[in-house]
């Protein structure tokens, strides 16, 4: 009687299987695996170089813009890989203190990245509707596009009296200019490159829809200038926040 009711149970058990195995199949073609997105945000950059010979010398960050459109495609639950191109603003400020209060360089600057990168679904990775949490990992190239400057230093063409300090001082002068770079006379490096990692919140509406809501970091790998600056090169750290929009296929 044992052997009867084993071989009911392992019978049972292997239907049950079977069965499983046949929703899930169904389950997986039904899912859509291909997400395209289009999302805008701000993106706040700062920049890293040794300025330990600079004194009175800081660099400030400062936010800008950011647009992207990117597709993701599952090609194995719960595996991601996602592409795009984003358009987005790298700024920061050079400013200076002490004996050299007011003088500043502020740039405005414009990149094209072409972002890959391999992430998963964490949480829902199964369900087309409701709350999904992604995260994901790569790496990205760019090109710098454009560069807007305006900056104020002293002229040193001739002296001026003061009549707060009562004295003969050199002037100030503000200088605001569009960079040149096809004569490139600062020798900046317009090819852009680092890694970059995003974490995202998605909200799907319907099995086609949805929205999501970002966090994106990325780490610049490559010297603003062609040559490095007294030996220390000029990294950008970008953060981007974005909220985007999403159909499924």
């Amino acid at each position: 009687m044992n052997i009867k009711l084993y071989g009911c149970i392992a019978c049972f058990l292997m239907v049950f299987h079977l069965g499983a195995q046949e929703v899930q199949i169904k389950a997986k073609q039904d899912q859509t695996m291909l997400r395209v997105e289009v999302s805008g945000g701000l993106s706040m950059n700062s920049v890293r170089q040794n300025l330990s010979n600079l004194i009175h010398s800081r660099y400030i960050g400062k936010e800008g813009y950011f647009v992207n459109a990117s597709v993701a495609y599952r090609f194995e639950d719960p595996l991601i890989i996602t592409a795009g191109i984003s358009l987005l603003q790298k700024d920061f400020e050079f400013k200076r203190s002490g004996p050299y209060e007011g003088v500043f360089t502020d740039y405005n600057t414009t990149y094209l990245n072409f972002p890959i990168m391999l992430g998963a679904y964490l949480i829902n990775p199964y369900k087309e509707k409701g709350w999904k949490l992604s995260v994901a990992a790569g790496g990205y190239l760019g090109h710098w596009l454009d560069l807007k400057r305006k900056g104020r230093y002293q002229s040193f063409a001739g002296l001026e009296f003061d009549d707060v300090v009562k004295e003969e001082v050199f002037p100030w002068a503000t200088v605001e200019e569009r960079y040149d770079f096809d004569t490139n006379e600062n020798q900046l490096n317009r090819f852009d490159y680092g890694v970059q990692g995003e974490v995202k919140v998605i909200y799907d509406f319907s099995k086609y829809l949805g929205c999501s809501l970002g966090y994106t970091y990325k780490h610049g790998l490559s010297n603003i200038y062609k040559t490095n600056i007294n030996d220390h090169p000029i990294y950008n750290r970008t953060s981007v926040i974005s909220i985007g929009m999403s159909y499924k296929l």
